[in-house]
Protein backbone atom coordinates (compact mmCIF):
# COMPACT_ATOMS: atom_id res chain seq x y z
CA UNK A 1 0.00 0.00 0.00
CA UNK A 2 3.28 2.13 1.03
CA UNK A 3 4.53 2.04 -2.52
CA UNK A 4 0.89 2.38 -4.48
CA UNK A 5 0.48 5.81 -2.06
CA UNK A 6 3.98 7.07 -3.39
CA UNK A 7 3.33 6.29 -6.94
CA UNK A 8 0.24 7.86 -6.59
CA UNK A 9 1.69 10.91 -4.81
CA UNK A 10 4.67 10.87 -7.81
CA UNK A 11 2.21 10.79 -10.23
CA UNK A 12 0.15 13.57 -8.95
CA UNK A 13 2.86 15.89 -8.67
CA UNK A 14 4.35 15.09 -11.80
CA UNK A 15 0.31 16.24 -13.13
CA UNK A 16 0.83 19.51 -11.17
CA UNK A 17 3.85 20.47 -12.50
CA UNK A 18 2.99 20.02 -16.24
CA UNK A 19 0.07 22.20 -15.02
CA UNK A 20 1.88 25.07 -13.45
CA UNK A 21 4.54 24.87 -16.82
CA UNK A 22 1.62 25.09 -19.57
CA UNK A 23 0.30 28.05 -17.23
CA UNK A 24 3.41 29.99 -16.87
CA UNK A 25 4.28 29.05 -21.08
CA UNK A 26 0.52 30.86 -21.18
CA UNK A 27 1.48 33.91 -19.32
CA UNK A 28 4.70 34.36 -20.90
CA UNK A 29 3.00 33.84 -24.70
CA UNK A 30 0.14 36.37 -23.97
CA UNK A 31 3.05 39.34 -22.41
CA UNK A 32 5.38 38.08 -25.55
CA UNK A 33 2.55 38.74 -28.30
CA UNK A 34 1.21 41.84 -25.81
CA UNK A 35 4.89 43.42 -26.68
CA UNK A 36 5.24 42.30 -30.32
CA UNK A 37 1.82 44.12 -30.98
CA UNK A 38 2.99 46.97 -28.51
CA UNK A 39 6.13 47.11 -30.96
CA UNK A 40 3.91 47.62 -33.86
CA UNK A 41 2.67 51.19 -32.31
CA UNK A 42 1.83 53.88 -33.99
CA UNK A 43 3.19 56.21 -30.89
CA UNK A 44 5.96 54.20 -31.88
CA UNK A 45 6.36 54.55 -35.54
CA UNK A 46 6.05 58.37 -34.74
CA UNK A 47 9.07 58.32 -32.06
CA UNK A 48 6.36 59.62 -29.36
CA UNK A 49 7.63 57.99 -26.58
CA UNK A 50 5.35 60.09 -24.13
CA UNK A 51 2.68 58.79 -25.85
CA UNK A 52 4.11 55.02 -26.04
CA UNK A 53 4.95 55.10 -22.78
CA UNK A 54 1.48 55.74 -21.85
CA UNK A 55 -0.04 53.18 -24.06
CA UNK A 56 3.30 50.25 -22.67
CA UNK A 57 2.38 51.14 -19.04
CA UNK A 58 -1.69 50.61 -20.08
CA UNK A 59 -0.51 47.24 -21.29
CA UNK A 60 1.80 46.82 -18.16
CA UNK A 61 -1.12 46.90 -15.78
CA UNK A 62 -3.17 44.33 -17.70
CA UNK A 63 -0.08 42.20 -17.57
CA UNK A 64 0.69 41.88 -14.15
CA UNK A 65 4.15 41.45 -12.97
CA UNK A 66 5.42 42.98 -16.16
CA UNK A 67 7.63 45.69 -16.69
CA UNK A 68 8.48 47.38 -20.31
CA UNK A 69 12.27 48.33 -20.87
CA UNK A 70 13.10 50.01 -24.21
CA UNK A 71 16.35 50.60 -24.44
CA UNK A 72 19.13 51.57 -27.83
CA UNK A 73 21.92 49.34 -28.74
CA UNK A 74 24.38 50.94 -26.36
CA UNK A 75 22.06 49.38 -23.29
CA UNK A 76 20.81 53.28 -22.36
CA UNK A 77 16.79 53.11 -21.12
CA UNK A 78 14.72 55.25 -23.30
CA UNK A 79 11.68 54.04 -21.00
CA UNK A 80 10.81 52.11 -18.37
CA UNK A 81 7.54 51.89 -17.19
CA UNK A 82 7.96 51.87 -13.71
CA UNK A 83 9.10 55.36 -13.67
CA UNK A 84 7.37 58.46 -14.60
CA UNK A 85 7.86 59.41 -18.58
CA UNK A 86 11.14 61.74 -18.57
CA UNK A 87 12.38 60.63 -15.81
CA UNK A 88 16.28 59.64 -15.82
CA UNK A 89 16.85 56.28 -16.72
CA UNK A 90 19.52 54.01 -15.90
CA UNK A 91 22.59 54.84 -17.25
CA UNK A 92 24.17 52.81 -20.64
CA UNK A 93 27.53 50.72 -19.67
CA UNK A 94 26.27 47.88 -18.17
CA UNK A 95 27.81 44.23 -19.03
CA UNK A 96 26.80 40.77 -18.54
CA UNK A 97 23.46 39.55 -19.30
CA UNK A 98 21.71 42.57 -20.17
CA UNK A 99 24.50 43.38 -23.23
CA UNK A 100 24.01 39.77 -24.68
CA UNK A 101 20.54 40.48 -24.21
CA UNK A 102 20.76 43.87 -26.14
CA UNK A 103 22.32 42.33 -28.82
CA UNK A 104 19.84 39.69 -29.53
CA UNK A 105 17.08 42.05 -29.59
CA UNK A 106 18.38 44.04 -32.13
CA UNK A 107 19.63 41.07 -34.10
CA UNK A 108 16.59 39.67 -33.95
CA UNK A 109 14.02 42.47 -33.72
CA UNK A 110 12.09 40.43 -31.47
CA UNK A 111 11.31 41.05 -27.63
CA UNK A 112 12.53 38.81 -24.98
CA UNK A 113 11.25 37.72 -21.69
CA UNK A 114 13.94 38.22 -19.16
CA UNK A 115 13.60 39.35 -14.96
CA UNK A 116 17.19 40.83 -14.84
CA UNK A 117 15.95 44.34 -15.35
CA UNK A 118 15.69 44.61 -11.38
CA UNK A 119 17.10 47.58 -10.70
CA UNK A 120 16.95 50.78 -8.23
CA UNK A 121 13.33 51.49 -9.27
CA UNK A 122 12.21 48.26 -8.96
CA UNK A 123 13.71 47.60 -5.37
CA UNK A 124 12.03 50.90 -4.36
CA UNK A 125 8.28 50.10 -5.74
CA UNK A 126 8.22 46.95 -3.51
Amino acid sequence: MYSSERERAAQNMIMTARALMLAVDRELTAARAATEVLAASPELASDDLAAFHKRASELVRQLPGNNIVMADQSGQQLLNTLVPFGQQALPAGDTGPRTAFNRLVFSTGKPIITDLFLDRWRRHRW
